[in-house]
């Protein structure tokens, strides 16, 4: 049985539209290769409180010219940092 291959993209830092430049390559690269795409919105804050609805989003079917197109960050950033001990 053939396993998809699942992608996940998050951002951190700026939110600047350089990085949907980077978003809508991944995504382009994934539909070639029929994998399927998850956005984690606000980036680490979104896999961290993944129970919240929105905060995991299937962006497979996202066309890569409209993410490019997006001003400001399409999958919203954060600052937070992960504290190690």
């Amino acid at each position: 049985m053939k396993q998809t291959k699942i992608i996940a993209i998050g951002q951190g830092g700026g939110p600047t539209s350089v990085i949907n430049d980077e978003v809508a390559g991944a995504l382009y690269e994934a539909k070639l290769t029929g994998a399927k795409v998850y956005a984690l919105m606000n980036g680490l804050e979104g896999l961290l409180h993944a129970n919240v609805p929105g905060n995991i989003v299937d962006i497979t079917d996202w066309e890569p010219a409209h993410v490019r197109a997006a001003p400001g960050a399409i999958l919203g950033t954060t600052r937070i940092q992960l504290k190690i001990k």
